[in-house]
């Protein structure tokens, strides 16, 4: 796996509803919440919708450190554009999304609830 970076932004006990849309969860209940006017950085990344090629950047929320990791889970092409799982407890979507998700922490067509890295394939660990 490649790693891409940290989600950027400042950490939160609260949600900013204006900002929800460039606002992580952490598995410490906590926030990040990306600055909307920095356009480049894994904040930036896009949830796989119906239709697309679907997702090859996956993320692992790091326990005890409010840090959510983006990684490439998947060969990525130069130009090719970077796509994730927003996973199933994302607010409320505009858009469709696959039945079937390229993680593998995401079974069948339920994505999963949860992004912690104690949920997170071995391998993803070592």
């Amino acid at each position: 796996f490649t790693w891409i970076g940290f989600y950027p932004g400042k950490v939160s006990a609260r949600v900013n509803r204006k900002l929800a849309s460039h606002t992580m969860g952490t598995v410490r209940d906590l926030y990040i919440i990306a600055d909307p006017s920095v356009h480049r950085g894994v904040h930036m990344v896009n949830e796989a919708a119906g239709g697309s090629g679907g997702a090859n950047v996956w993320y692992v929320k790091l326990p005890g450190s409010g840090l959510v990791l983006y990684f490439a889970g998947a060969d990525v092409r130069a130009g090719e554009e970077l796509l994730t799982c927003y996973s199933r407890t994302y607010m409320k979507r505009p858009y469709s999304v696959p039945k079937a998700c390229a993680d593998p922490r995401c079974v069948a067509a339920k994505h999963r609830a949860h992004s912690g890295l104690d949920q997170a394939p071995l391998e993803w660990r070592e």
